[in-house]
C-alpha cells in the first residue's frame, strides 16, 4: 500500500490568546508551533491562530517575548518584594510570584532585589538569567500559593493525538512587575499620575572648585516614605557616593554614569521623614559651579521620579530650591588698624573654616567653628599678622567657599 499524500490528511485551527493576569492582551509576541515552520506575531488583543494545522504527529506551543526588560518597573517593586521575603506583605498570586523570582531559581531571595535592582540603576540593560515575559499554560491550576514557583507549571503547551480544531492560552507575566504595572500592549497608557507633587528640598549654594558637598535631600512628604527614585543630570560634579540618615546605606542605592546620577532607595519598613534628610548624596566638583545650575532632574517614560508612600502608591517628585544662600560680605571697616569684623549669611547650621592667607598663599590662621543660620560675625585682630599689607580671608563650608581681600595698615 502506498504512503497517503499529505493533502488528504485532515486539518484543523489552532487558536487562542496571550494576556495578563488582569486579562490585558499581549501584543509583539512570538507564538510557536512545534512542527510547523510558521510562527505567530501578536496584536493588540494578544490572540494567535494557526489555520490548517495537519492533525498528525505531535506538536507543541510555546510563546515568547524579550523586549524592553524596563516595562512596568520601578524602585515600588523591590520595595514590594523585599515586603515579601521580610513576610510582612506577601506576594498573594503565583503570577506575582513568578515576576518576583528575577534569577529564574524558583525561589524570592536577596538575589533577585539584587538583579533587579543593577537593571533599576541601569548598570545592566536586561536579566541575565531570564527573559522580559514568561507565558504560562493558563489551565494549570496552582495548587499551594506559597510554593507556587516549586510547582510544575507549563511554559510549553504539549497537543497530542489532536482530532479537531482547538484552543489555547497563556498567562503572561512581566519579570520584575509584581504591582502590574507594566503595558502590554500600546492601546494601553498608565493613568497620568495625579497624585499630589513632593518637592525635594535642595539649598542651593556655590562650590568652588575641587571642594565635596554633601547634599542633604530633604522630602516635604506628608507620610512616612517606602522609597523612592529620581535621576539627575550632574554638571561639573560627580558622583562619589551616599551617607546614610533616615535611609541606610543597604536601602539606598546610586549609580553615575555619563553625568547620568540614578537613584534608588527601597525598605520594606516605612520611615517617617519629617523635614529629616533622608540621606546625603556626596559630591565633587570639577570647577566652581552653583548647585542649581549643576544639578538638575531628568524624567522620563521609563525610569519616573517619584517616591512611595505607606499606602505603597507613587507621587511624582520635583526639585524645589532653597535660594537663600552661603554669602560672605566685605569686611569693615578696610583698610583697618586694629580690628576688622567679616559677616557671613549661613542658609543653615553648618561647620565653617575661617582662614586668613597672604600674598604668597600662606596659611596664617585657621580656626573651625559652628555657625548659625542667619548673619554670622568673624573678628579678625592686627595681632595675627606679622606686617601690614593685603592678606585674603577665607570661609569654607558645605554650602560653599568664598574669599576676600582686606588691608591692614600699621
Amino acid at each position: 500500500g502506498g504512503v497517503c499524500p499529505d493533502n488528504l490528511a485532515a486539518v484543523a485551527n489552532v487558536t487562542g490568546k496571550l494576556y495578563t493576569e488582569s486579562k490585558e492582551g499581549i501584543e509583539h509576541a512570538t507564538v510557536i508551533m512545534k512542527g510547523e515552520k510558521e510562527t505567530y506575531k501578536t496584536k493588540s488583543d494578544g490572540a494567535y491562530a494557526f489555520k490548517e494545522v495537519y492533525m498528525v504527529g505531535e506538536h507543541s506551543l510555546s510563546a515568547n517575548r524579550d523586549d524592553n526588560p524596563m516595562n512596568g518597573i520601578s524602585t515600588l517593586d523591590l520595595v514590594l518584594i523585599q515586603k515579601h521575603i521580610m513576610g510582612t506583605e506577601l506576594l498573594n498570586t503565583p503570577y506575582k510570584m513568578i515576576a518576583a523570582d528575577i534569577d529564574k531559581n524558583k525561589e524570592i531571595d536577596a538575589l533577585d532585589l539584587i538583579e533587579l535592582r543593577k537593571l533599576i540603576l541601569g548598570i545592566d540593560t536586561k536579566f541575565s538569567n531570564n527573559e522580559s515575559w514568561r507565558f504560562v499554560d493558563e489551565s494549570f491550576q496552582f495548587r499551594d500559593l506559597q510554593n507556587a514557583l516549586k510547582e510544575p507549571f507549563r511554559e510549553k503547551y504539549p497537543i497530542v493525538n489532536m482530532d479537531r480544531s482547538m484552543q489555547a492560552n497563556f498567562i503572561g507575566v512581566k519579570i520584575g512587575d509584581v504591582n502590574e504595572s507594566s503595558l502590554p500592549n500600546e492601546l494601553l497608557h498608565l493613568e497620568n499620575r495625579t497624585a499630589e507633587i513632593n518637592d525635594i528640598k535642595l539649598t542651593d549654594a556655590m562650590v568652588g572648585k575641587n571642594q565635596t558637598v554633601k547634599v542633604p535631600i530633604i522630602i516635604n512628604a506628608p507620610t512616612a516614605v517606602h522609597g523612592l527614585q529620581f535621576k539627575l543630570k550632574l554638571s561639573g560634579l560627580t558622583y562619589q557616593g551616599i551617607e546614610s540618615a533616615v535611609f541606610t546605606s543597604n536601602d539606598v542605592h546610586g549609580y553615575f554614569q555619563d553625568n547620568i546620577l540614578k537613584i534608588s532607595v527601597a525598605s520594606s519598613n516605612a520611615r517617617t521623614v519629617n523635614d529629616a534628610p533622608l540621606f546625603y548624596l556626596v559630591l565633587h566638583a570639577n570647577q566652581e559651579v552653583k548647585l542649581s545650575k549643576a544639578l538638575s532632574l531628568i524624567d522620563d517614560n521609563v525610569f519616573a521620579s517619584e517616591v512611595y508612600n505607606n499606602k505603597l502608591t507613587a507621587s511624582p517628585l520635583k526639585l524645589n530650591w532653597n535660594s537663600t544662600e552661603f554669602k560672605l560680605y566685605p569686611n569693615r571697616p578696610n583698610p583697618f588698624e586694629d580690628i576688622t569684623v567679616v559677616d557671613y549669611y549661613m542658609p543653615a547650621e553648618s561647620a565653617v573654616s575661617l582662614k586668613i592667607i597672604d600674598m604668597q598663599g600662606q596659611v596664617l590662621s585657621s580656626q573651625r567653628k559652628t555657625a548659625h543660620k542667619g548673619i554670622n560675625q568673624w573678628s579678625i585682630t592686627q595681632d595675627l599678622f606679622k606686617a601690614a599689607g593685603i592678606y585674603y580671608y577665607r570661609i569654607e563650608s558645605v554650602y560653599g567657599v568664598s574669599s576676600n581681600k582686606m588691608i591692614l595698615v600699621k
